[in-house]
């Protein structure tokens, strides 16, 4: 599998393949990963998004395909079809090859595409983009509605793809083109807007079984707390003309100086994106003739040359050179300038160009080139290496050393990958990337554990628990003594860990792995499943939350919400065992002595039922989080089962979309000479 030099942060393996792995493992079973135990407590991943399992491109390359195979040739076949699209949408807006294959350049290395490259789930919705304003442009030609359907369909790929942010920014796009032509075109004006809504409303089917889902999360998550973590700030102008101006990599000065803006400058570096823009400008100019690039392109692109040095161009020239001063962005925007260049040369050399005849400083423009590519290969190599497939989907130690039956969190590592790259620097990452270090929630879907965490920086997450979790976080990556307070071992037992992997010994009793690895056990916990006939209590969330943040919360009692709980009854029995449980369907076999409550330790989300002896009873919230139910006495058999909302009716809606737009392929022709 192929790995970029910034791996290490995690991304592109735990988050992008882990989800891509596990989606590929359920589709070979005929499943699709709508919920999952192994996360959270009952993690919905497929509402969440980011797995991209409803996609069509992706079904089929990861019910089809090994996954590691899948995953490379998604980044093959979408730089290539997304370069095909740029330029044949360059043809349309500007009728000329020429700038139609510097569009395709120019986009596929510019700033949104590169710096995306470790997410691939964003970069799928991206390399859509072109293929959707392609079809739009080319239907508009003669309105032909066949264009307007498979526009729609595509854009709606985008939304399936889980990257909501690229999609609506695609709808932006489109309807700022209808709301051009429609105010300009008057003639056109009810050919316009029948495209426009045929494109809307294609879109909006496509999509409709994951909007339905993401819209239902939503409407159950929180993303207050998320959105307060590495947010945009208006700061990073600057960095267009300066992109090492709240301190530079190389010297690690970003996390002396910036602590605060550290995870935003990572991802929001604005300043790739400022080269092409410069060079698009160029392209029509050169292609007239070199001699008639203005003057004020000329500077803009010299002063970007410098500006791109880093932080002191002059005095440590060789030291912040693009190709060796960008561990991120800057390093990537040689593959970029270099293909750039190579057009430029190849069009000299065809429009008449002879190497003889012209000037030195042709010769010297092609050595610069030269020695710019091999360098490019040469310290490319060995910071993108192939991490071979046994190696990359080995178990890390501390899942070795973890038992089935435990359920772990897993602290951010990141600064201590930050410090192995400052002393290491640029070797080759596959030394020292976090797969082999620590387990985090999505990666643990490779290895089949069980964490009790989440992915805190998702813009979904289970309120309540987002909360729990994220404080969690918090306090213990800033706390800097072996502090471990009651209050975050309660909350820590409410998700249900038993376990802590962390970068330092949070107490005297914690377990190193390894240097910078440690093991701490957590002892109470909230049980997977308990017939509780005991210690039966009723609290509203405020008085419950302020316990936990007392420490007064009592693993020993259930705490329901219900304003009629059962009243406590002591020295009672039962017992309850399991007979099915899967990601989506819990059953157990209970006999109660005494009316009492089950309770499972699983996130009390919209699409579970339960039913006791098969008939349906209702749900009631237990220990702030999970869910319950009240049991009669006697023997009987409790289900949950999980069922997505609404799941049936906007698959179908979906459905009758596709075959409509198969009928329509085939059967419609179109007439140049007619509108819609």
């Amino acid at each position: 599998m192929f790995y970029i030099p910034d791996s290490f942060n995690s991304d592109m393996f735990h988050v992008n393949f882990s989800q891509k792995f596990y989606l590929s493992s359920m589709l070979k079973t005929g499943h699709l990963p709508f919920i999952t135990q192994q996360i959270a407590n009952g993690f919905p991943l497929l509402a969440e998004s980011q797995i991209g399992a409803l996609s069509i491109f992706n079904i089929l390359l990861y019910r089809f395909l090994d996954p590691v195979m899948a995953f490379n040739v998604t980044y093959l076949c979408g730089f290539i079809g997304m370069s095909i699209f740029l330029y044949l949408l360059g043809r349309i807006l500007y009728n000329d090859r020429f700038l139609a294959y510097i569009l395709a350049i120019s986009y596929s290395f510019c700033g949104i595409v590169i710096l995306k490259i470790t997410h691939q789930d964003i970069l799928q919705a991206i390399f859509l983009l072109p293929v959707v304003l392609y079809l739009y442009n080319r239907g508009k030609l003669n309105y032909d509605l066949r264009f307007a359907l498979l526009a729609g369909f595509t854009c709606g790929q985008q939304y399936l793809f889980g990257q909501f942010f690229v999609a609506v920014g695609t709808c932006i796009s489109i309807t700022t083109i209808f709301l051009h032509s429609f105010i300009t075109k008057r003639n056109n004006r009810q050919n316009e807007l029948y495209f426009y809504v045929l494109f809307t409303a294609a879109t909006v089917l496509v999509s409709l079984p994951q909007l339905v889902q993401s819209f239902i999360f939503y409407m159950n998550s929180t993303r207050q707390n998320t959105l307060s973590i590495g947010m945009f700030d208006l700061r990073y102008v600057f960095t267009l003309l300066e992109p090492n101006i709240f301190g530079s990599l190389k010297d690690g000065s970003i996390f002396r100086n910036s602590q605060k803006l550290v995870s935003a400058t990572w991802e929001s570096n604005l300043f790739l994106g400022y080269a092409p823009l410069l060079l698009l400008m160029m392209s029509k100019n050169i292609k007239k003739n070199f001699k008639k690039v203005p003057s004020i392109y000329k500077v803009l692109v010299l002063v970007f040359a410098v500006l791109m040095l880093g932080n002191y161009p002059i005095i440590n020239f060789i030291g912040y050179l693009p190709l060796l001063a960008g561990f991120r962005a800057h390093s990537r925007f040689v593959i970029f300038t270099s293909l750039y260049l190579i057009i430029i040369i190849l069009y000299v050399v065809k429009n008449g160009f002879r190497f003889h005849k012209a000037p030195k400083k042709i010769y010297i423009f092609v050595a610069i080139i030269a020695i710019q590519l091999i360098t490019s290969f040469y310290i490319f190599y060995p910071l993108h290496p192939v991490v071979v497939k046994d190696k990359l989907l080995s178990a890390p130690m501390t899942a070795n050393i973890l038992k089935k039956n435990t359920s772990y969190y897993s602290l951010n590592f990141a600064k201590n990958y930050y410090d192995i790259f400052h002393s290491k620097g640029y070797t080759g990452t596959s030394k020292y990337i976090a797969l082999h270090t620590s387990l985090y929630p999505y990666s643990n879907l490779i290895y089949g554990g069980d964490t009790c965490g989440l992915f805190i920086y998702s813009n979904f997450n289970p309120e309540l628990y987002q909360d729990l979790a994220l404080k969690i976080s918090l306090y213990l990556n800033n706390e800097n003594s072996m502090t471990f307070p009651q209050s975050i071992k309660t909350k820590l037992g409410i998700l249900g860990c038993t376990h802590i992997i962390s970068s330092k010994p949070l107490s005297k009793t914690s377990q190193k792995v390894k240097d910078g690895v440690y093991i701490s056990i957590i002892q109470e916990q909230v049980p997977r499943y308990k017939l509780y006939t005991s210690y039966i209590s009723s609290l509203d969330e405020v008085t419950l939350l302020q316990q936990i943040e007392n420490s007064s919360y009592d693993f020993r009692k259930l705490y329901v919400y219900d304003t009629t709980a059962l009243p406590s009854i002591r020295n009672a029995t039962g017992t309850s065992r399991p007979l099915i449980q899967t990601d989506t369907k819990l059953r157990y076999s209970i006999n109660a002595t005494t009316e009492s409550y089950f309770f499972v330790r699983i996130l009390n989300y919209p699409g579970w039922h339960a039913y006791i002896d098969d008939k349906e009873v209702k749900i009631e919230r237990a220990d702030l989080l999970y869910m319950s139910v009240r049991m009669p006495q006697g023997k009987h058999t409790v289900s949950f089962i999980y069922s997505a909302p609404f799941w049936k009716e906007s698959v179908a809606a979906s459905l009758l979309f596709y075959l409509v737009l198969l009928l329509t392929l085939i059967f419609h022709k179109s007439n140049p000479s007619k509108s819609i």
